[in-house]
This record gives C-alpha cells, structure tokens and sequence, in this order.
C-alpha cells in the first residue's frame, strides 16, 4: 500500500512553515539550531498535523472512492470505521517518521543558516504573533495539489516536491491573508526587512524538499500488513453486523 496519507501528512508538517509554540520559545535550547528544530517540528505540530490530514486527506480520498461511498450507504459507518481501525499504526509511523524528519531538519538548518539567523528564526515563529500565524496555517491550509496527485496515480507514484511546495505556497497565502491587518503588516515587514528572514525564505523550499524524500514515501512491509489486516477485520465484523440488522 502506497504512503498516500503518510507523504501528504508530512507535506502538511511542511506547510506549518511558521508554526511555533510560546512555551517551547521560553524553554529553548542553548543551541539555536535545536531551538528552530523545537519550533518547526514539536510534538504538538506533529500531533496537530496527524488530526488535520486524517479529516483533510484520509477521509477526503475515502469519500472520493465511489464504490465505498455505495457500501457506506448500504452499511453506515463504514468510513468512519475504517479511519478508526487504521489510525493508531498510522499515527506511530507518522511518529516514527517525524523522529527522522527532525533530525534531517537538523542538519539542513544547521548548514544553510548562522547560529545568530537561526536563534532569531527560534525567536519569532515561537513568538506570540508565530502561533496566532501557525493557528492560521492550520485553519487555511491547502492540500489540493498534493491529494490530487496521489489520486490521480493511485497512489503508485511519490508525492512530489512541486506538488508540496504548491500547496505549501497557497497555505502560506491564505494563512496570511486571514490574519489581522496588524500582524499582517507585522510579518509583511520582517520578511522584507530583516536579513534573518531573507536568508528563512530562500531556505524554506529546501525544507519542503525533505519531505520529498522516498524513505518517507512508503509504509514499512510491517505497516502495510497491519493497515491491511486492520482494515480487513474491521469491515469484516461492520458487514457481518450490517447484514444480520437488515435480516431482523
């Protein structure tokens, strides 16, 4: 089974491009580069990430599946069901996942960026004005690209680096655009003023292209199995009940 839900989850970590929480800011670390690492890509994002694409993305290629959508009206709860049986493997894979993203973050941020530019990058997406914009990319973001690729090669193909940085774009956008004029103006000014930010822009589309990575594309032969049996036990028992009501 092709990582459809897992590399447009993680292409979602990928637009949060400015997700930050005040409480890692206050508790960073003494290395910058941690610190911006802490920002972007917490457990908090990671488990906000998670809860958005199994609404956006794996429920939305469910109810795209003309064929289910007609046993769902036969049998309802099915695709509810579905994404209930199959949620804790992929939530640990999205875990394990993120483990190895942070440290590839890690490294890339640590070579692109001075110690000074990432202490500053820390400071201002963990900032208040960084989570009222990280709340923003959340309530705006933009998968279009990505989960329209995925279905269009039904899933046999790797998500894209364009298709990620498209909707990366559009997310970045729509997010600003729903911000207040005042913090609109605020973010507006750092990224055209500041050399810190200067240097984050040009280094944001490398970010968006580790997300790109195969070694994120696809489900372990372990994972594969245990979403296929998951499932396959799962609609099993929903049909056995479905029928036996419809016969009463």
């Amino acid at each position: 089974m092709q990582k459809l839900q897992k590399s447009v989850l993680l292409g979602l970590a990928g637009l949060a491009l400015v997700a930050g929480s005040p409480a890692l800011a206050q508790n960073a670390s003494d290395d910058p580069y941690q610190a911006m690492v802490d920002v972007f890509a917490n457990d908090t994002m990671r488990d906000r990430a998670f809860d958005a694409i199994m609404v956006s993305a794996f429920r939305g290629a469910l109810d795209q599946d003309a064929e289910l959508q007609m046993l769902e009206i036969e049998c309802p709860g099915l695709t509810s069901g579905l994404e209930r049986a199959v949620r804790p493997i992929m939530k640990q894979s999205h875990v394990n996942d993120y483990v190895i993203y942070r440290q590839d973050l890690y490294t890339l941020v640590a070579n692109e960026l001075t110690r000074e530019e990432a202490g500053k990058a820390a400071a201002f997406f963990g900032s208040d004005l960084g989570e009222r914009f990280f709340a923003s990319v959340f309530a705006n973001q933009s998968l279009d690209h990505m989960v329209a690729e995925a279905l269009a090669t039904d899933g046999e193909e790797n998500i894209s680096e364009d298709a990620m940085r498209k909707d990366t774009d559009r997310t970045a956008i729509r997010a600003l655009m729903a911000l207040e004029p005042v913090d609109r103006k605020e973010i507006t000014r750092v990224f055209e003023t500041e050399e810190w930010a200067k240097s984050f822009a040009i280094l944001r589309p490398k970010m968006d292209a580790l997300l790109a990575d195969p070694k994120f594309q696809d489900f372990t032969p372990e994972e594969d199995a245990a979403i296929e049996t998951a499932s396959t036990e799962f609609a099993e028992a929903h049909f056995a009940a479905c029928f036996a009501d419809n016969q009463n």
